[in-house]
């Protein structure tokens, strides 16, 4: 059974628990509260009224009743796993726990575990974490969580190697010296004269003379280095040292771990003197029928050291403590169950109830029974047998098919819809037949609609006509500014044309749909919104690429009109 089958949708009645009335399980072999019979019937005339059904006082219990109150416990295993990662920073970081050693650093990372187990604050984090869900934790299976209070950051110090904890190191440009050799004259402190170009020799008007400037020797010291040969070394400003880039020149690494706490839970329950159904759904929604009330599951207060339980029911073995990375969770657990009978009018209707809010499930297809013309009228309108409008009207007399029809008109999401339908109905009508009848109305909707439709997009695609006629004929090229390509225009007309004609089928077909629906579906379904285009997307493609085909051609053989510049060049000589 899935979740669809044990919903109530909007039939939820106001909660009657354990919490709100006193002692509902007296015994276990004694019928629970009165009141939840009360809910039963009211819930089986909700599902009659309006489906063939108009005298709801014949609605009444049958002979056959045993629904009874079961109680029974079920067990949250927690186990605590530690997720985390380590990273290097520079510097020495003083937000995070500081541990002091590598060891410590281990150690306190695999003591997360036990701390969260051990201090009472942290494990009612935990406990509170789990039970404060929707669900209560209950049900979970094979899942994993996140104890986000409980993340921690670790640091441990470490001195940086690389300087010896100075933050400094040798400057590579120098290697520690301060300077450097001077770029200009390679550390000989002299340099070619610029005079004589090293010559010793110039050309003067007297002939060639020696060089004042370098006296005949080629060479003059060198202006860079101040004839020193060496300049001060620019990676380190002339200290000799750098940063250590390794530490950021703080002289210290850290290495933090990001410690999250996680918790892979694991679910189970006593199964002894259970229904095999209640035991079923139990395990395939037990998180579901909590968190809606219908299991009442009240948590049992734990010691620090909680008893282990190593199984459930005849599989217990106690083992007296927890295990070293576990947190359990025991729950006390009751849930109304048992078989239930309606006569409605003298048909015997069973069914099986389930829950504190007395769901009613897997009851036989008792609505297709009474609603058999509504289907019919459905099945019909579908294939276009008759009038149309006529068939949906006769088969919106029923609540079912209204609401079907209602849903189908809004939204048009089938597989939504279904959902919807089956959480409202959650007994006398199948998955099946649902599904089948979704199809059959989905295909009325669009028969009421379809003429409108392709009138609609006929007259979409006459003004597409006349547009294309004016472009292509009347100077429509010419507003064309000439700074775009006059393929790009062309090319862009059957894209308008499919819009047009798209959009004018589906607006038709919306005022069309507005005015059959007006008085069969709840006003609030006929909302804006266009019907799905269908068939004319390509019906409309189609004349957008055939409309301008054909006026093309008439000016060809014509001789009238604007002829692109493309076409004429595709033109034979």
């Amino acid at each position: 059974m899935s979740e669809d089958d044990i919903h109530s949708g909007d039939q939820r009645i106001t909660d009657l628990s354990p919490e709100t009335d006193p002692d509902p399980v007296e015994d276990q072999n004694s019928f629970a509260d009165p009141r939840l019979l009360e809910r039963a019937l009211k819930r089986m005339k909700g599902l009659l009224k309006g489906n063939g059904v108009d005298d709801l006082s014949v609605v009444t219990f049958g002979e056959q009743m045993q629904v009874r109150p079961y109680r029974f416990t079920a067990r949250v295993q927690i186990k605590l796993v530690p997720q985390y990662g380590v990273r290097l920073e520079t510097g020495k970081n003083m937000t995070a726990e500081l541990a002091v050693s590598q060891e410590d650093f281990q150690k306190k990372i695999q003591n997360s575990i036990y701390d969260a187990r051990t201090i009472p604050e942290k494990r009612q984090m935990i406990v509170d974490f789990i039970y404060s869900r929707a669900d209560k934790g209950f049900g979970i299976k094979d899942q994993a969580v996140t104890f986000r209070q409980l993340t921690r950051d670790l640091v441990q110090h470490e001195q940086c190697q690389s300087c010896s904890r100075s933050g400094k190191v040798s400057c590579p440009r120098c290697h520690g010296k301060g300077v450097s050799v001077c770029p200009s004259c390679r550390g000989v402190r002299q340099m070619p004269c610029t005079r004589c170009a090293g010559s010793g020799r110039m050309q003067t008007p007297q002939g060639l003379q020696s060089c004042d400037l370098c006296r005949s020797s080629g060479k003059v010291p060198c202006t860079f280095c101040g004839a020193q040969g060496q300049v001060k070394c620019r990676g380190c400003a002339a200290s000799g040292d750098i940063a250590c880039q390794k530490c950021a020149g703080t002289g210290w690494l850290s290495h933090l771990a990001h410690i999250k706490l996680e918790g892979q839970i694991h679910f189970d329950f006593d199964r002894t003197n259970l229904p095999d159904r209640l035991v079923a759904l139990v395990e395939d929604r037990g998180s579901f029928l909590v968190s809606k009330g219908d299991l009442e599951a009240t948590l049992r207060p734990q010691p620090l050291h909680a008893p282990v339980n190593e199984g459930i029911g005849s599989q217990l073995v106690s083992s007296g403590k927890e295990a070293d990375d576990q947190i359990l969770l025991e729950y006390d657990v009751t849930c109304p169950y048992g078989s239930i009978e309606f006569d409605v009018a003298g048909r015997k209707i069973p069914a099986l109830l389930l829950g504190w809010q007395a769901r009613l499930i897997e009851a036989p297809a008792f609505l297709e029974d009474y609603t058999k013309t509504g289907m019919e009228a459905l099945k019909a309108a579908a294939s276009c047998r008759g009038d149309v409008v006529d068939l949906l009207t006769r088969a919106s007399r029923f609540a079912l098919w209204q609401d079907v029809i209602s849903h189908v008109v809004a939204s048009g999401k089938l597989r939504k819809i279904s959902s919807i339908i089956l959480n409202r109905y959650t007994a006398g009508i199948s998955k099946e037949r649902i599904r089948e009848m979704l199809i059959y109305t989905d295909r009325a909707v669009r028969g009421v609609t379809r003429r409108a439709r392709y009138l609609g997009m006929a007259g979409g695609l006459s003004l597409y006509a006349g547009l294309s006629i004016w472009y292509f004929l009347y100077g429509g090229r010419d507003m064309v500014p000439q700074t775009i390509p006059d393929l790009v225009p062309d090319l862009s007309l059957p894209i308008c044309g499919l819009l047009m004609g798209t959009l004018a089928g589906q607006v038709t077909a919306f005022f069309r749909q507005r005015q059959v629906f007006q008085g069969m579906v709840r006003t609030e379904n006929l909302k804006i919104r266009l019907p799905r285009a269908g068939r004319i997307i390509w019906w409309s493609l189609l004349g957008s690429i055939l409309i301008p085909t054909a006026i093309l051609l008439f000016a060809v053989l014509n001789d009238v009109g604007d002829i692109p510049d493309w076409l004429t060049r595709l033109m034979p000589v």
